[in-house]
């Protein structure tokens, strides 16, 4: 799972014309259609694709603009046995935050010589709408970052702890063994993450960085996540985190309680 990681080291500047973007968010469905040309060597946009549209279904998708658990997407178009050099495809979404699809076009054009995504729905201006001048300026503001979700069904405690970062969820009922490591559960959702938090512009000085794989333990009702390196916004990770969860406690295991802390 790669989202994210190399994209700050190759995006280009889109001020000359490589880079389209019109996509206005909605809660009901619509087709988002990317298309480019392939840098040589460059990850499948295919495989980019999917990763983002299975974050999107695990509830990081939507933002403070739609519930976790309604946003969805689905990728159309067939998957070919070869990529060719210009390469299109179309993903079904709905619910999906602005901010999302801006991560999404800066590693897509990472890879590309050009890149057009447009969605069904034309910007119209408002708050949900993505052009390319809003690329741009995100790309100088860094607390533009996805933010989480206004409804939270448990409790959440925020700290400061020196250096690092770790987590700690308390479950309302036992869980299944394993789960922390089993196959897109919990434990692959952190490093879902961790790849987006590594695409992310910071405030007051910080890399954008962190470990990228954090150590992870399970109890029979708690699970717990800790980086020993991070220097990314606070409130980036807090915001994806929560919206992690929100998903988890609505579809798979009711939470009780979550520990957030950052330096």
């Amino acid at each position: 799972m790669q989202i994210g990681i190399m994209a700050r080291l190759r995006f280009k500047d889109i001020d000359d014309g490589t880079v389209s973007v019109s996509y206005r968010a909605s809660a009901d469905p619509q087709l988002v259609h990317f298309r480019g040309t392939r840098i040589p060597g460059a990850r499948s946009p295919f495989d980019v694709a999917g990763d983002y549209i299975g974050a999107i279904n695990r509830g990081l998708g939507g933002g403070a603009e739609f519930s976790p658990t309604a946003s969805q997407a689905a990728l159309v178009t067939p998957v070919p046995d070869a990529v060719p050099e210009a390469w299109s495809l179309d993903i079904r979404m709905e619910s999906v935050s602005p901010l999302f699809v801006m991560h999404m076009v800066v590693v897509f054009a990472a890879g590309s010589e050009s890149l057009s995504v447009a969605g069904d729905l034309r910007p119209d201006g408002s708050s949900l709408s993505l052009t390319d001048a809003d690329v741009r300026d995100w790309w100088d503001r860094p607390q533009r970052h996805l933010r989480a979700w206004g409804t939270v069904p448990f409790v959440v405690e925020e700290s400061e702890i020196s250096r690092g970062a770790a987590i700690r969820v308390r479950f309302q009922k036992d869980l299944p063994e394993g789960y922390v490591s089993a196959p897109y559960s919990f434990g692959y959702r952190l490093l879902e993450i961790t790849s987006l938090l590594h695409l992310s512009h910071t405030e007051g000085g910080r890399k954008g960085t962190l470990e990228p794989a954090p150590k992870r333990k399970q109890a029979k009702r708690e699970i717990s996540a800790s980086w020993a390196y991070f220097d990314v916004t606070p409130a980036a990770f807090q915001a994806l985190v929560t919206n992690m969860l929100i998903w988890v406690h609505e579809k798979e295991h009711p939470i009780e309680s979550v520990q957030i802390q950052t330096p």
